[in-house]
């Protein structure tokens, strides 16, 4: 299993590469809806996870650092480098998971906002304005006292004037 970390790095850092890559190019064509500040956020997340995995590439197969060895301050040195990229990691996320937070709320407020314009704006007419973007639905519904044909209950023939 040893021989495959190797590997599981190399591929983890490769994917991580295309993601930036992939968030870079969306963000840059505008198909985006992240903010500046987000896509900034997001690749110092990038980078750090980049550093990070490189670390412990570094640090387990080149330097040999994999437990308490003869070099006890270079065991301290790549462990402190990697909690520091590891907490550096974190903050982006929070961040990053803020600043979402804080887009939804604009939203939704924009759209509540919106809403109760357009309720405003509805309430704001009478009966005798229709509104200019109703469609014909139909049928009008039936006076009372009308059958289910819709005509009176004497009929036509009845020879009250119907509206």
């Amino acid at each position: 299993m040893r021989e495959a970390w190797p590997i599981i790095l190399a591929i983890l850092e490769f994917s991580i590469i295309l993601l930036l890559l992939f968030e870079t190019r969306q963000y840059r064509t505008g198909r985006s809806l992240i903010t500046r500040r987000q896509y900034a956020i997001r690749m110092i997340g990038g980078v750090l996870m980049l550093a990070l995995v490189a670390a412990l590439f570094i640090g387990i197969y080149v330097l040999g650092l994999t437990s308490p060895p003869a070099r006890p301050l270079a065991f301290m040195l790549f462990v402190g480098i990697c909690l520091v990229l590891l907490f550096g990691l974190m903050f982006m996320a929070v961040a990053d998971a803020k600043a979402v937070e804080k887009r939804q709320s604009e939203a939704e407020r924009r759209l509540w906002r919106d809403f109760l314009v357009q309720v405003t704006r509805l309430e704001g007419r009478t009966s005798d304005q229709p509104d200019a973007s109703a469609e014909d639905d139909g049928p009008q519904p039936a006076r009372p006292g009308d059958d289910e044909t819709g005509d009176s209950p004497g009929g036509e023939g009845s020879g009250k004037d119907q509206p």
